[in-house]
């Protein structure tokens, strides 16, 4: 299954925006995303894995 990163960019920015943040603050935001992808995958060495999700620990 392939994820479309166009619609990925745009729910993050609409997430941010819901929340009331700046529309500038959701721009980087997205930039952000947009960047540090590609370094993640380059750096672990494994293609990329649409069904992967991050399991974050939660206090």
């Amino acid at each position: 299954m392939h994820v479309n990163p166009i619609s990925i960019c745009q729910e993050l920015n609409e997430r941010i925006v819901a929340k009331e943040k700046s529309k500038k603050l959701a721009l980087i935001a997205v930039c952000n995303t947009l960047l540090k992808h590609p370094f993640a995958n380059g750096k672990s060495g494994l293609l990329h894995d649409d069904a992967y999700r991050s399991v974050l620990v939660k206090n």
